[in-house]
């Protein structure tokens, strides 16, 4: 790697998006959208440019893996809409169980050849418990190895089957799961109650992991 394409970023992150089954079409959408939104969005390009540089890659997760976008350097408001395009044009790639920990462990491997390796973050967005716990334990375990931060983005749609518990509870174990199994101890969780709030749920996150000022070692709810 030269010293150019090492000094052009400073944080290395891997949008974890969530492809399983239990997720609509629609809400497959609003993920990608919203998050391709925001990444091109005023507020998280002037965060960008402030921190001199931010290397970004999709991947998308079901039973099986698969980066939908390499690592792309973003520095200004161009490569911030190159990149964004290319994110709205991915096709829904599974509809399966929720490997989340396969997931992670795809997105370690990326990050083992990303542009810069100074700050590494994966940035987890789904709306169910993993069907792979142990798996995720094992991953999660190795990202506080390699010093890289988790952080979640839950979402527990009211239209969804919680087991007769109410959406109040259902939210809850959302949360204590994310931040018991889910998050590194220097992550933050976010959840939030509807679909309808994703997209301000995901440009506060971005905005708070690409910042240059820590990210809080908390949890939220929307």
């Amino acid at each position: 790697m030269s010293l150019a394409v090492a000094a052009a970023c400073t944080l290395s992150l891997v949008l974890l998006v969530d492809s399983s089954g239990s997720i609509r079409d629609p809400e497959f959408e609003v993920q990608r959208d919203a998050a391709a939104d925001a990444v091109a969005s005023r507020e998280i390009v002037r965060i960008v440019e402030r921190r001199g540089g931010v290397a970004v890659a999709v991947v998308m997760f079901s039973e099986a893996p698969r980066t939908v976008v390499p690592w792309t350097v973003i520095r200004d408001a161009a490569a911030a809409g190159r990149f964004a395009d290319r994110l709205r044009g991915v096709e829904r790639p599974f509809r399966g169980g929720t490997n989340t920990g396969r997931g992670l462990g795809h997105s370690l491997d990326e990050l083992a050849t990303a542009p810069c390796r100074e700050e590494m973050v994966v940035d987890v967005s789904t709306d169910g418990v993993a069907d792979d716990p142990a798996v995720l334990a094992d991953q999660r375990a190795r990202a506080v190895a390699e010093g890289v931060r988790i952080n979640a983005l839950g979402v527990v749609s009211p239209i969804d089957d919680h087991g007769g518990a109410s959406h109040e509870d259902a939210v809850e174990r959302a949360q204590e799961w994310m931040d018991g199994s889910l998050r590194t101890p220097d992550g933050f969780v976010i959840v939030v109650r509807d679909w309808s709030d994703y997209h301000r749920a995901i440009r506060r996150k971005l905005a708070l992991e690409i910042s240059v000022s820590p990210t809080p070692s908390s949890s939220a709810k929307q």
